[in-house]
């Protein structure tokens, strides 16, 4: 920094730093500029990223008043391991599938033992990201919680979040509840999403579509689906957010940075 460099950090080491900027282009990124002076610039946990850009909108137009999150976490988020474990517990099991028709046995071999993950992710939902502190929360939830207050300069936002690990390869899903400090119309809510960028809305659930971590993966945007309003509470909607978690959860969210910080 003192020869006029910037650093987009994607590690976790800085993203608390009152120091330092957490930054998503789409919701904070005035923050950083071609004026900006050199700087360790940090990028934010990948479910963190995704659930934010769909929150902005909300807020700027309806302010929002709590947030419930629980998110459906690809094995790409653990790195090249968890996939190569996911891959790895597929073949194993294909394996001894095979072995024991040739030899008219029922399946009996177990896969391989995790070493990535703290249970068998395959055919499993682990209801773990990270270690646990004395209240119950995994690392990945404190992240979510404590990173969304800041990003969107919302240090009242009340905020609570599960985190579960899925055998899909890649992208990750979070059901969010979201209440506004006022009721609002359907339309009001796709209108602020149209006008957000970074948002692509899939929401047609009478014809089964809606976002999925399949047709997501490799691809830029954050897609939000399922939006539908609590028949209890007029305030509270209910969205299915699903996006890359390798693109715009980390790499590309940081090539954002970069471009803002070199744009005019």
């Amino acid at each position: 920094m003192e020869a006029g460099a910037f650093a987009v950090d994607n590690s976790a080491a800085f993203r608390m730093s009152s120091d330092c900027h957490l930054v998503v282009p789409e919701v904070n990124g005035h923050l950083v500029n071609s004026k900006s002076k050199p700087q360790i610039i940090a990028n934010p946990n990948c479910s963190t990223i995704q659930l934010v850009v769909a929150l902005k909108p909300l807020d700027k137009a309806f302010g929002v008043k709590e947030v419930k999150v629980a998110s459906y976490q690809a094995v790409s988020g653990a790195g090249q391991a968890g996939t190569d474990e996911l891959l790895t517990q597929i073949a194993a099991f294909k394996n001894a599938q095979i072995q024991a028709q040739s030899q008219g046995q029922a399946q009996s071999s177990a896969p391989p033992k995790p070493t990535t993950f703290p249970h068998q992710i395959l055919f499993n939902a682990i209801p773990q990201i990270g270690s646990f502190n004395d209240e119950g929360f995994c690392t990945e939830e404190i992240k979510i919680q404590k990173e969304t207050k800041k990003i969107l300069f919302r240090p009242d936002l009340r905020i609570s979040a599960f985190t579960v690990r899925v055998p899909a390869l890649n992208a990750h899903s979070e059901v969010v509840w979201v209440t506004l400090n006022k009721a609002v119309d359907r339309e009001d809510i796709l209108r602020a999403f149209s006008e957000a960028p970074g948002i692509v809305v899939q929401d047609y659930p009478e014809k089964s579509i809606y976002p999925t971590a399949l047709e997501v993966s490799g691809k830029d945007p954050v897609y939000i689906g399922r939006i539908h309003r609590d028949p209890e509470d007029p305030c509270l909607w209910i969205l299915w957010v699903v996006s890359d978690n390798v693109r715009k959860g980390a790499a590309l969210n940081g090539i954002q940075i970069a471009e803002n910080i070199f744009s005019d």
